[in-house]
């Protein structure tokens, strides 16, 4: 069962976000009122957790201390603050948190347990980054596995084309465009030929200032397009929504394949399964 930290002093907020957690079907919560509470229920606590919801301002720890307190135990950082600014903004990406969320109404704590949620499952998500360049590659890596995120590196289009075929569990790619032996437009139309848009998103990426690479990745089958150097929100923002939305097709698909009463695979089911064999069978010429 998935366990969260809330560290919340106010208790009516701390109540509030225990709520919406334990909404969350098979999620449980825990709440600590301080940030020496807080490392005391982490220690005494036998089910690690899964995620953390942390306040900056707190009696013990009024400047966000509590934050690599709480990351020292492996925990990943969800932060919930009523004040926010630029200083405090990079300091908290410096530190690695997941992400930061103003505490102005209740949908800023619905926003909360989303990636919550969201944490818990990339934890069996995996991703593919293709880039030559091992600074870019090793940047991204650690993005991604600021959410969690199972992430494997590849440095060309060939190379990452070896890689799908031997870990057919990739859900998501980034990939570059310009890179030796393929590029990126060459890899996407191949990988295109036997992973529909519902099946394997890819996100093309480039620093290149030509507006028309953003076009060029969509006609090749990207799903979306990030132009390099990014903001952390917008990053996070777009890997959840590709991540979500092939998920969401996957619930749809499966209740579309499998009977409602029984929960056995349909004839639908048998059709669809057909295609895919038939997919992934050499072209005969």
């Amino acid at each position: 069962m998935p366990n969260v930290l809330i560290v919340e002093d106010n208790r009516s907020l701390a109540s509030m976000a225990r709520a919406i957690i334990e909404d969350i079907p098979g999620f449980q919560a825990c709440v600590a009122a301080s940030g020496a509470e807080a490392k005391q229920l982490i220690r005494d606590t036998k089910t690690p957790f899964t995620a953390a919801l942390v306040d900056l301002n707190l009696p013990d720890a009024p400047n966000g201390e509590v934050v690599p307190v709480v990351q020292s135990f492996d925990i990943p950082v969800v932060v919930l603050t009523g004040f926010f600014g630029d200083e405090l903004r990079n300091r908290m990406i410096e530190l690695g948190v997941v992400d930061y969320v103003l505490k102005k109404n209740i949908s800023a704590y619905d926003y909360a347990s989303r990636l919550v949620e969201r944490i818990h499952r990339n934890r069996s998500t995996q991703v593919l980054v293709v880039d030559d360049s091992p600074s870019t590659a090793a940047m991204l890596k650690r993005h991604l596995e600021i959410q969690c995120l199972n992430v494997l590196v590849c440095h060309n289009g060939q190379e990452a084309l070896d890689c799908i075929r031997e870990q057919p569990n990739i859900r998501l790619v980034l990939t570059d465009y310009n890179m030796p032996v393929m590029d990126g437009f060459d890899f996407i139309q191949q990988v295109r030929a036997k992973y529909a848009k519902d099946q394997l998103a890819i996100i093309g990426l480039s620093s290149s200032s030509d507006a028309r690479l953003s076009a060029h990745f969509l006609k090749s089958g990207a799903n979306d397009f990030l132009r390099h150097p990014f903001c952390h929100e917008e990053f996070l923002c777009r890997i959840m929504q590709n991540v979500e939305l092939l998920e969401n097709v996957e619930a749809i698909r499966k209740a579309a394949n499998t009977d409602y009463l029984t929960g056995l695979p349909n004839r639908r089911h048998f059709f669809y399964s057909v295609n895919l064999v038939y997919k992934s069978l050499p072209s005969v010429h």
